[in-house]
């Protein structure tokens, strides 16, 4: 694990950071002979956007995969680098896409299934805080 400097972090503000299990459970080092201690049933990897609190930035994109009872720490950890790799690489593919709108210590994360008809996205209850976060933006030309 690399902590990166403050200054690092302002002068490189789209850091990608792949924690090695599904934030915010396990933050920090060792998270798979934690999670193997804890007897979970899933482990997962997160990648987020670094920020000067450690594995606290924005979420990109996040993965699962079941575990067993019989499972050894080193299953866990071979587990684990398959799924980092992919949800790594996801998130990069969403980021160099620009699909990634970044609010506060949230995202807004833009799949296929947004590319709907956006007047959808003003009645109540549907993604009420993509609809404000476009919205103040001046995002959709249509709202």
């Amino acid at each position: 694990m690399q902590v990166l400097s403050p200054s690092f972090v302002e002068q490189f503000p789209q850091v990608i950071n792949i924690h090695h299990s599904f934030l915010p459970a396990f933050a920090g080092a060792n998270p798979y002979q934690r999670a193997y201690e804890r007897g979970v049933k899933i482990i997962g990897a997160t990648a987020h956007y670094v920020t000067q609190d450690l594995d606290e930035g924005p979420i990109i994109e996040q993965d699962v995969v079941r575990v067993s009872h019989r499972d050894q720490v080193s299953d866990l950890i071979r587990k684990g680098k398959d799924l980092e790799r992919m949800v790594l690489a996801r998130a990069v593919r969403l980021h160099l896409q620009n699909r990634v709108l970044v609010y506060g210590n949230r995202t807004v994360v833009l799949h296929r299934f947004l590319y709907k008809p956006l007047h959808d996205l003003k009645r109540p209850g549907t993604l009420n805080f993509l609809y404000k976060f476009c919205a103040d933006r001046m995002l959709f030309s249509d709202l």
